[in-house]
C-alpha cells in the first residue's frame, strides 16, 4: 500500500495486510471479499439470496470459497449457508478484527 495514501498509518496497513493473509488456506479457492446489503434490506433475506445464488455457481464449478465475518453476528449469519470458522480470529495489537471462514463446494455426487 502506498505511502501516500496511506499517510501516517502506512505500517498499520501492512501489517493489517499481513495479518489478512496469514490464515488463508493455500488450496484452490475463491475469495469471497464482501457481501454488502442495503442497510433498508436487511431481514428479508436480500443477502441469503445473494449467497444462494453466488453457491450454485461456485458448487457447479466446484470451488471451495473463503472469507472473514466481521462480527459474531456475521460469523452465525454464514454457518447458516455453510461456512465454518477456520482457526482463530484475526487480531491486530489485541483486537479481534475479522473471523476467517470457510465453506467447502458441495460436489455432486
Amino acid at each position: 500500500m502506498a505511502r501516500e495514501v496511506t499517510g501516517p498509518y502506512y505500517d498499520t496497513f501492512n501489517r493489517f495486510e499481513t495479518a489478512l493473509l496469514e490464515p488463508r488456506p493455500s488450496k484452490p479457492h475463491q475469495y469471497g471479499a464482501l457481501v454488502a446489503v442495503r442497510s433498508t434490506e436487511r431481514n428479508k433475506r436480500a443477502g441469503s439470496r445473494l449467497l444462494d445464488h453466488h453457491h450454485r455457481i461456485l458448487d457447479e464449478r466446484g470451488q471451495d470459497v473463503y472469507g472473514e465475518a466481521s462480527s459474531q453476528e456475521l460469523v452465525g449469519f454464514f454457518a447458516r449457508h455453510g461456512y465454518s470458522k477456520l482457526g482463530q480470529p484475526v487480531t491486530l495489537d489485541g483486537q479481534e478484527l475479522v473471523q476467517p471462514i470457510w465453506r467447502e463446494a458441495r460436489r455432486a455426487d
